[in-house]
């Protein structure tokens, strides 16, 4: 072992002489890793990293349905108190190549919009007339990936509901907000007739014959 050699000169008073004293220190050995200590963390980050990959999926997924439901929800009621602010029809549609139209009931594909039903004037006749009837907002789509299908009670499809001056509509529907994953993970966004929108819960549209599934997800 090699050691460092440390002389240090005291003087002897009553002798008048120095002394040299020596002490040695043991060699200190260089801090690091080993293969083996490398290979073993690189093993356990893998697998860290392998189990967090699909945590992180399906909370992205989850935050894709929410942001997708939330948006649907603040339209419908955008739409509603336009009406009844403006004392006229406002329809919100799903979208087709000249707006506001049939779609089967897809409202995410294409995505969705609003538009004060205009013409002919005064109180319009119910359909979009592309250029003659005003759209107010329009979303292309619900998300990546994402879909929201719009169904009635007896399961037919939506395409466009109407809000009145007084806050109702001329229907009740739920639009499923899907995406490729099972029935469980989807969200669902209710319209009654009286105007009110509320998300349901998975169960409650379970019990009303609402999933993913049942609308082709």
């Amino acid at each position: 072992m090699v050691k460092r050699v440390v002389f240090r000169l005291i003087t002897d008073d009553e002798a008048g002489r120095v002394k040299v004293f020596s002490s040695g220190f043991p060699k200190l050995a260089a801090a690091g890793f080993t293969l083996l200590e490398m290979m073993i963390t690189l093993v356990i980050l893998s697998i860290l990293v392998t189990m967090a990959i699909p945590a992180f999926t399906i909370s992205t997924k989850n935050q894709r349905l929410a942001s997708a439901a939330g948006n649907l929800i603040a339209e419908l009621n955008y739409a509603r108190s336009e009406a009844v602010r403006e004392g006229r029809k406002i329809m919100v549609s799903s979208i087709n190549s000249t707006c506001c139209g049939v779609n089967n009931g897809e409202w995410g594909t294409r995505g969705y919009g609003s538009w004060a039903d205009t013409s002919p004037a005064p109180s319009g006749d119910g359909i979009f007339t592309f250029g003659a009837d005003t759209i107010l907002r329009q979303i292309d789509s619900v998300g990546p990936n994402v879909t929201a299908t719009a169904r009635d009670t007896v399961n037919n499809p939506v395409n466009t509901v109407i809000f009145y001056s007084d806050g109702t509509t001329n229907t009740s529907f739920t639009i499923s907000v899907c995406d490729d994953r099972a029935n469980e993970d989807g969200k669902y966004v209710d319209v009654l007739a009286s105007g009110v929108v509320v998300a349901l819960t998975t169960a409650t549209a379970a019990g009303m014959g609402r999933n993913c599934t049942a609308v082709g997800h």
